[in-house]
């Protein structure tokens, strides 16, 4: 007895086979395809329409130019009453194809033939009542509607009627056929959505008018919408495929060129003739290709199995556990190729040995794979064409050989080739160094020095960054700031790739410069704006200063053109003031504790601690004290700066009881203002008491040598074995002031020294001139 058969089906054939009535057994997930499932069908029907040529014959366009959309395994079986179908009439079902592997695919598709119907009965109001379109018109409705797209989603149930349609697709358990509504059950998503579809068409002799539907299902609304999203694509897609990729004939059929020859018609020449409806009619062509494509040329192995137990080992043996391939491992065969095209050895080059490291890379670990292969296409893809990246092994496959073609379509030898690969290699190493390692391994240091925050060079050994590169490296990585990285692999790649030492010293300084100013340009952006520059740095990236071979990748130019363009939105949002005076309002009403992050608070916090102020007015930064650069690695891992704190407490807002400072504060909004924040270590944040009394203790023991015992235990004992405090100093020295006016008699509200909301807007827009000074000053183009 035969136990399997296979045999490849073009989608069409798949739908009209014999037994066309599919059942999903219960036990399989639902229906979970997602946006970029559908991208991919639609780049892989778009990507085999344009490989078409005229002349090509059927034999070489199936053999040659089809696509593989999988493989189906399914159990054949007989229909079963009150499983398949309500048992009161069961002569319109028989054989069933029950699908163990490819339900995703058989939906999907089922939802793309729906769509299509509703897309043509668009296209058709759209056509004019010239000769020429009334003839396209009624190739649709006859054709393509009825025989293409309706006969595949919808089965006739005897006696044939237009009212005796059911879906070709059904749930067990979930749904149950039957030709009359009433009885009928269609509750899962798919077949709900075929089955309205299929009323909805009944409907139209009645109405006259295709009424749209919509799906419960949330998932299913994703997919549909991705579907229409991508017929609108083809719409406005530049090639078209009459005349490129297919002929009147194969398009339409034999019957269709007949009525068209006769007519003296030329679709072409009527096109060019009349631009207006030249764009109306490219659309409609170009998706009735995409849709002949994939009926035609769009192909499944389906396995067969007359057995459950047969087809579920089948299913298994075919998903089996093991290393997954990667979409640079795909890419292999067409880099060996061009070696072979060239008389070059691969194995044992240079870009083997690469392509390899990278691979091994990727699977060293099983538990970090997935995230090494997410981070590399996050930055390889927006550092090569300012790309959004693939966010499966389908999509990173295609985007990758056609970048790959795309790169190297014009080389005589293997150079484009090795640059594509050591590009690639660049931003795997990039990644290994400052993205994938722990935030532990990034933060050591033996003697002050941090040893992993270092540029390699092969010829002429490590690299190792400042202080100020290193922090700003820290600082973006803990904000989780993506965007930046793509443009700091293209300076690494330019260090890497370096043939003498002055070179490749002047690469590392360029590397250290565009560093400090991404960490400028995200701070000045998320905070002023309010927004993610993901926008801003996308444009940058599309004007492909990146990757340029026009010498655009210059940190002079770089930078230059990150405060041009950052400059411009400040003067489009603010007018054209000052840069410091028009952004400081928008600074200190965003600037506030965990409004953006508190990673970028510190930040600005830390950048604010080491600024001098020519003010008399005490609590703003003490006058006498400069303060050395604390933008160190060793301050932004200090434990004793790693909590932002309230100096006023939160609980002032609300309750005005609270010691001195509820009846200041009660209903603010001033409390979360940077102008009340400070830095303190976690167990000193959590362990001191909300008073007045107890938080200047605290404060003044963080900055005083030798604590006292005059505040919290856990405070003291941190004192004692931490650095003072300095930041602290202008804080205490208000507080301090406030309580002896208090102990002298003056009302609290009435001490020139308060701590109240005026204070507090005082000190903000104070930290916010500061802070924005000196990182506008970090933007200044230094050749």
């Amino acid at each position: 007895m035969e136990v399997y058969s296979g045999e490849a089906k073009f989608v069409q054939d798949y739908f009209q086979s014999k037994g066309n009535d599919f059942v999903i057994p219960e036990y399989q997930r639902e229906f979970a395809w997602q946006h970029e499932n559908v991208s991919q069908l639609f780049l892989d029907i778009i990507f085999g329409v344009k490989r078409l040529e005229l002349q090509d014959t059927d034999i070489v366009k199936k053999e040659e130019k089809s696509k593989f959309l999988g493989c189906i395994i399914q159990w054949n079986r007989k229909a079963i009453a009150n499983q398949d179908y309500h048992p009161s009439s069961s002569n319109y079902v028989d054989n069933i194809r029950e699908i163990i592997d490819g339900q995703q695919r058989t939906s999907t598709i089922l939802l793309v033939f729906v769509r299509y119907y509703y897309y043509f009965e668009k296209s058709i109001k759209d056509l004019n009542r010239s000769e020429e379109e009334k003839l396209l018109s009624r190739f649709i409705k006859k054709v393509i509607q009825k025989s293409w797209l309706f006969s595949l989603f919808a089965i006739n149930v005897p006696p044939k009627s237009d009212k005796n349609y059911r879906p070709a697709l059904i749930r067990q358990e979930v749904d149950l056929w039957y030709k009359d509504g009433t009885q009928a059950r269609y509750r899962s998503p798919v077949s709900s959505y075929i089955y309205s579809a299929i009323q909805a068409i009944s409907g139209k002799s009645a109405t006259g008018q295709l009424a749209d539907i919509e799906s419960f299902d949330n998932n299913t609304k994703t997919v549909i919408s991705a579907i229409n999203s991508e017929l609108e694509k083809i719409d406005s897609m530049e090639f078209f495929a009459l005349d490129n990729s297919y002929s009147i004939l194969e398009l339409f059929g034999e019957e269709f060129e007949d009525d068209y020859e006769d007519s003296g018609f030329n679709f072409l020449t009527y096109i060019d003739a009349k631009a207006d409806r030249g764009k109306v009619l490219k659309s409609i062509f170009n998706n009735i290709a995409s849709l002949h494509y994939l009926l035609n040329y769009c192909a499944f192995t389906v396995i067969s199995s007359p057995t459950e137990a047969s087809a579920l080992d089948m299913f298994q043996s075919l998903n089996s556990s093991g290393v997954q391939l990667t979409a640079l491992q795909m890419l292999k065969p067409n880099i060996t190729s061009d070696f072979r095209v060239a008389n070059i050895e691969f194995s044992g080059h240079e870009t083997s040995v690469k392509i390899n490291e990278i691979n091994s890379w990727f699977n060293e670990n099983s538990k970090t794979r997935e995230k090494k292969i997410k981070q590399f296409y996050l930055k390889f893809c927006m550092l090569f064409n300012g790309s959004d990246s693939p966010t499966s092994l389908s999509l990173q496959r295609t985007w990758v050989q056609s970048t790959y073609k795309q790169h190297t379509n014009r080389q005589s030898n293997v150079q484009a080739t090795e640059e594509y690969v050591d590009l690639m290699h660049s931003v795997k190493t990039y990644i290994s160094m400052f993205v994938i390692k722990s935030r532990v391994e990034l933060n050591k240091n033996i003697s002050g020095v941090f040893q992993e925050y270092k540029l390699l060079h092969l010829e002429f050994g490590e690299y190792q960054l400042s202080n100020e590169c290193i922090t700003s490296l820290m600082y973006l990585r803990d904000a989780s700031h993506e965007l930046h990285h793509a443009l700091l692999c293209s300076f690494y790649h330019k260090f890497k790739i370096t043939s003498s030492k002055v070179d490749a010293d002047f690469a590392f300084k360029e590397f250290e410069a565009v560093a400090v100013a991404c960490s400028s340009i995200f701070t000045l952006y998320r905070i002023g704006f309010y927004s993610h520059p993901d926008a801003f740095y996308k444009r940058m990236y599309e004007n492909s200063f990146c990757f340029s071979e026009h010498g655009a990748l210059k940190s002079s130019y770089v930078i230059g053109s990150l405060r041009k363009e950052f400059f411009r939105l400040v003067r489009e949002k603010f007018g054209e003031t000052g840069i410091i005076e028009s952004f400081v309002g928008a600074f200190v009403k965003n600037c506030r504790y965990k409004k953006p992050s508190n990673t970028i608070v510190k930040y600005i916090l830390l950048n604010y601690m080491h600024r001098k102020v020519a003010c008399s007015e005490i609590g703003l930064l003490k006058q006498s004290r400069v303060g050395s650069n604390v933008m160190l690695p060793t301050y932004w891992i200090d434990e004793n700066l790693d909590s932002v704190e309230h100096i006023c407490p939160q609980l002032s807002a609300t309750d005005s009881n609270l010691d001195y400072w509820g009846s200041n504060f009660i209903s603010s909004t001033k409390i979360d203002d940077i102008g009340n924040l400070t830095l303190l270590s976690t167990s000193n944040n959590s362990s001191i008491s909300e008073t007045t009394n107890d938080k200047y203790n605290a404060y003044k023991n963080l900055t005083t040598a030798g604590a006292s015992s005059n505040s919290q235990n856990m405070v003291t004992k941190n004192a004692r074995k931490s650095n003072m405090q300095y930041h602290l100093e202008p804080i205490v020295e208000r507080l301090g002031q406030w309580l002896s006016d208090i102990d002298d008699g003056i009302d609290p509200s009435n001490s020139s020294s308060k701590w109240d909301t005026s204070f507090v807007d005082k000190r903000s827009n104070n930290i916010s001139k500061l802070v924005i000074k000196d990182l506008v000053r970090k933007l200044v183009v230094r050749n």
